[in-house]
């Protein structure tokens, strides 16, 4: 049976999700991990075997995704395999060099609304059937034969997804675009597929700001005094007024304001003391009484925020706890679909489903202020039914000034004393001098290396791109800021570096690989936990560790002088005790 490979980066689960069903119920059989990937298996190995058979390969785009390593690997590999790229565009998205040069501007089809009669849905789901993904009998999202729909509203039934591991990894970073550069090493001729793709995927609109956008003062405002005033219900529906459990609340409002009402969290992994990175947002239940609501909260400062200093920006109640909420003109979980167009009028939004009903408003276009419904006629499926609003705001508390102090943390590093022959160690050897990632930006300074290149400062847990150059010679490499507050790029770490034949830097791995290496020392070095691919031009060997230390390293081998020609290792979780 054909299917489509789902490429996504973990911070956005919901969507992928969401995806994932949509592409099921429409007859597209699709292969995502976690989800189809067997207990015990190595992941590498099957995620390699996915996309070596997939029949096309569909790229979820996001900031994220963007700056996700996993995803680059993923994208790179489904090229180098020649599938058909379909990209779903959820956000806007600055497309650096290396995304560019792999899936072009004219590949990208906008998807604003992940819903099935979305003009952007319609033309991927068009685009993967072109392709010859066939059809999946054998799907459903409950227990029950029949299954229950997903729409831009979050079912509870996922919490269990939201406190499992994820296998691909709990991706540190931020929600705002931070372009970064990569270079490629192989020239990949798929001309004849792009004008496929362009036929079925162009177009589509995109008018919708990212997340995190702008505000005005009076908005700032507005949002930062909502917990100290006494708020009463309105008719207009984007004054995000609701009811919950016998009080009125408007978002945003502040978390301590539902928690000193005595709402507490309940899934698993997360407290009020949970740290947030900065410019980013997370979701959870909260409980009283046993009723139960799926709430975010978000930060857009560019410091780290405990949960308990975050404003809730999204909350979403249906009728599986017999929750009492109502929103403007009286309009409840129960209410019917004619209730809710009679009330608001022309959505931007309206979806007939199989027993259901999917509506949702947006504000002036705005996808962070918005309110979704999902409305069952099915007497069975009635539990489901569903109002989610969401209205993210910028307030006074998110304007960040940058702290240069350096962090502690940096001071705890140690060079290592010698390469060794641990291919997993994350130490390196560049141009004579030993590392181990991640290592402090600053330790490539002091061994002669400059800054050449950045984007400015860096959000508490984000990654960016720089890159330095010494004696002539210039590299990318990826930093991450680990600090709890926002920094500049020198007061941050290296986490990842790519190198390739023509940058002609010399790095040496444990084993004694480097640049140039014969093709049979290399297979002398590695173990059977790389994953193996033939591309255009290259093998290519790689060996990701998700949990916990989030390692990658790849090696790539030239098949016409069989001699190495890139290397790349990265690490993503700072160990205080290196």
């Amino acid at each position: 049976m054909s299917y489509a490979f789902i490429s996504y980066s973990s911070k956005n689960q919901n969507e992928s999700d969401q995806i994932r069903a949509i592409f099921k119920r429409n007859g597209i059989h699709c292969w995502m991990a976690p989800y189809d990937i067997p207990a015990g298996s190595k992941y590498a190995h099957v995620i390699n075997d996915a996309l070596e058979n997939c029949a096309c390969f569909v790229l979820v785009l996001t900031n994220d995704s963007q700056n996700s390593q996993y995803v680059e690997k993923e994208v790179e590999r489904a090229v180098a395999y020649k599938k058909p790229v379909i990209t779903m565009q959820l956000e806007d998205v600055v497309l650096n060099s290396g995304f560019k040069y792999y899936i072009g501007e004219g590949q990208i089809v906008p998807v604003r609304d992940i819903d099935e009669k979305s003009p952007g849905m319609i033309k991927v789901i068009n685009g993967l059937r072109a392709f010859g993904v066939s059809a999946e009998n054998d799907y459903a999202e409950t227990n029950d034969k029949k299954s229950k729909p997903y729409s831009d509203t979050n079912s509870l039934e996922k919490e269990n997804e939201k406190e499992n591991e994820k296998v691909k990894g709990k991706e540190k970073g931020n929600k705002k675009s931070i372009p970064y550069k990569i270079i490629i090493p192989a020239a990949i001729a798929v001309i004849a597929l792009v004008i496929l793709i362009v036929a079925f995927v162009a177009g589509g609109d995109s008018d919708d700001k990212p997340s995190g956008g702008s505000q005005s003062s009076s908005q700032m405002n507005e949002a930062a005094d909502n917990e100290s005033v006494n708020i009463t219900m309105s008719d207009e529906l984007f004054d995000f007024t609701f009811e919950l459990e016998g009080k009125v609340y408007k978002l945003p409002l502040a978390y301590n304001v539902l928690a000193d009402d005595g709402w507490t969290i309940s899934t698993s992994g997360y407290s009020d003391e949970t740290v947030i990175g900065g410019n980013s947002y997370e979701s959870f239940h909260m409980v009283k009484n046993g009723k139960k609501a799926y709430i975010e909260v978000y930060n857009y400062s560019g410091n780290a925020k405990a949960v308990k200093e975050c404003m809730i920006g999204g909350i979403e109640c249906d009728l599986t706890s017999d929750i009492q909420f109502t929103i403007a003109k009286g309009i409840t979980c129960r209410s019917a679909a004619e209730e809710v167009l009679s009330a608001f009028g022309t959505p931007a939004y309206n979806n007939e489903g199989d027993g259901y009903t999917s509506i949702k408003y947006e504000s002036a276009g705005d996808s962070d202020s918005r309110v979704s419904f999902l409305c069952y006629n099915d007497e069975s499926m009635s539990k489901y039914s569903a109002i989610k609003l969401r209205n993210f705001i910028a307030t006074e508390n998110d304007k960040t000034v940058t702290n240069e102090e350096t962090p502690e943390y940096l001071s705890a590093y140690q060079s290592p004393l010698a390469l060794g022959n641990d291919i997993y160690s994350g130490i390196f050897m560049m141009e004579g001098d030993l590392y181990k990632l991640p290592a402090p930006v600053s330790v490539f300074v002091e061994n002669g290396w400059k800054i050449v290149e950045q984007s400015g400062p860096v959000v508490s847990g984000g990654t960016d791109q720089i890159a330095i150059s010494k004696n002539g010679k210039k590299i990318y490499a990826y930093v991450t800021n680990f600090a709890e507050y926002q920094t500049t790029v020198e007061n941050c770490a290296v986490s990842k570096v790519n190198i390739y034949d023509t940058d002609n830097i010399k790095i040496v791995i444990p084993g004694e690989i480097t640049i140039g290496s014969d093709y049979n020392d290399v297979k002398n070095a590695i173990t059977d936990d790389f994953s193996y691919f033939k591309g255009f031009e290259s093998y290519q060997y790689d060996y990701y560790e998700y949990e916990p230390r989030d390692f990658s390293i790849g090696v790539s081998v030239n098949i016409a002088t069989e001699k190495v020609d890139s290397i790349d290792i990265g690490c993503k979780t700072w160990d205080s005790a290196d």
